[in-house]
């Protein structure tokens, strides 16, 4: 089988799964044992070491292979492994009921376990990753929804593995191949890519199958592009023959979804919880304090912080105290309330008396339809404050919009002095008001700059 881009009918037709498996998977005697040691040597560090974790992942392009689960399976709940064809459906069907003429994947699986410290735990590793992949699913990541008919809530994690290079035909079809795929990730969740880049062909058996060419910048600007931050990015060696594929690296890719919905998000409390007995937490939207009791609860289903937590327990001096660090935060948030930054007690009907500190983080930018709705809002929060307390937000500057999903959210426009001459007005004297770049994609949001204002109320005559 010669020529250009090979599509979805002649994959069907000659991608023979025991050919393939036997090219690529003979781990301990093949051509690709330092390609694929390396690929679960990173997978290991991103599930277990770097703890990325949820409920769900979804595999997309599984093909009739486990071995980039393996990892997976002790951070997730659930796993959804998919595929286009047929016949690599049926393979994973065979060893996750352990027919005898299913794949031998000891030799990975005992590898894997070797990296989590015990190699002869390899069949208890089998055991359980059968038992957290629920379903084997068609996809076709060339459809807005790859799982279509099938309509689910995007999840915590999305991984595919020499899955989009070759289900692309050219480079606008592999951008909208990665938009399709990120739908799937829900907003701070994670997109885990390994790709062969600088390659245009591999080979089952006789048959020779395509790949769109890719440098590493060209994935990675298809992630951003699809709305994601990128965690890291890492070119490794693939050392395969020619014979095999001319694929002489492959791309690592962690990258995370932007949660810009502000209510359910504990990352601005965890610096505070040292220096204030009790904390508050407000917001307008149910779901919003529905999602931070399911953190605060322990929720299996709560959103995963842990990065966030790791990254101001090293600002403050000690990276390996992020559990310490989670337990003091829930400790310290005393209630979840309702707010309504509109009226002139925005926590009514409950009535509080004026505290030491407010903080509010993107929240009166989206909350206001005016500038007048915006500085009245502003004294309303200010209401909560009292004199000689402290008022902190950060705040997006000259932005007008920003997305969750797909539904476009709107924002007030502001500039750092209309900022500046509303919190005067709310009697305030601001102490610092800093600018800091963003760099979001505009598919996310059109704000490329954000305001960091602290300022004490004045104290009364």
């Amino acid at each position: 089988m010669e020529g250009g881009f090979i599509g979805n009918e002649a994959y069907q037709q000659h991608f023979k799964t025991k050919d393939y498996l036997k090219t690529y998977m003979s781990f301990g005697s093949g051509d690709c044992d330092v390609l694929f040691s390396n690929v679960m040597d990173k997978l290991h560090k991103t599930f277990i070491t770097d703890g990325i974790k949820g409920k769900t992942l979804i595999d997309i392009g599984s093909g009739p292979s486990i071995y980039q689960l393996l990892s997976a399976c002790e951070s997730f709940q659930e796993i959804i492994a998919t595929d286009f064809l047929e016949q690599n459906r049926e393979e994973m069907q065979k060893w996750l009921k352990k027919d005898p003429d299913a794949f031998d994947w000891t030799p990975m699986v005992k590898y894997v376990c070797q990296l989590e410290g015990n190699r002869e735990k390899w069949m208890e590793k089998e055991e359980k990753l059968r038992k957290t992949i629920k379903q084997v699913l068609k996809c076709d990541v060339t459809l807005a929804n790859p799982l279509d008919p099938l309509v689910i809530q995007p999840v915590s994690c999305v991984l595919s593995t020499f899955c989009l290079e070759s289900a692309s035909k050219d480079l606008p079809a592999h951008r909208s191949v990665m938009k399709n795929v990120g739908s799937l990730v829900k907003p701070g969740g994670h997109l885990i890519l390994v790709l062969a880049v600088r390659t245009n062909y591999y080979m089952v058996g006789q048959d020779k199958f395509s790949c769109v060419y890719l440098e590493p910048e060209m994935v990675e600007n298809a992630v951003k592009d699809a709305g994601f931050e990128i965690v890291c990015s890492e070119v490794l060696q693939a050392t395969i023959p020619l014979a095999i594929a001319n694929a002489q690296e492959t791309i690592f890719l962690v990258a995370q979804k932007p949660n810009k919905t502000h209510g359910p998000s504990i990352y601005q409390l965890l610096s505070t919880c040292e220096s204030f007995r009790e904390i508050i937490a407000t917001d307008f939207v149910d779901q919003n304090q529905e999602e931070m009791q399911k953190w605060l609860k322990k929720d299996p289903e709560a959103f995963d912080w842990t990065p966030m937590v790791k990254y101001v327990c090293q600002l403050e001096g000690d990276r390996e105290k992020w559990m310490e660090k989670e337990e003091k935060l829930r400790k310290t948030i005393k209630q979840v309330l309702k707010c309504d930054v509109t009226l002139a007690n925005p926590l009514d009907p409950l009535v509080v008396q004026p505290v030491t500190c407010v903080l509010s983080t993107f929240c009166l930018e989206a909350a206001c339809k005016d500038l007048p709705t915006y500085r009245s809002a502003l004294k309303n929060v200010g209401s909560l404050v009292k004199p000689g307390g402290h008022l902190i937000f950060v705040v997006a500057l000259e932005e007008t919009y920003y997305l969750v999903g797909q539904r476009k959210f709107s924002c007030l426009y502001l500039d750092p002095g209309m900022v500046e001459d509303a919190v005067k007005e709310a009697g305030f004297e601001i102490l610092c008001f800093e600018m800091l770049d963003m760099k979001f994609p505009l598919a996310l949001t059109d704000g490329q700059r954000v305001g960091f204002l602290v300022a004490q109320k004045c104290n009364e005559a």
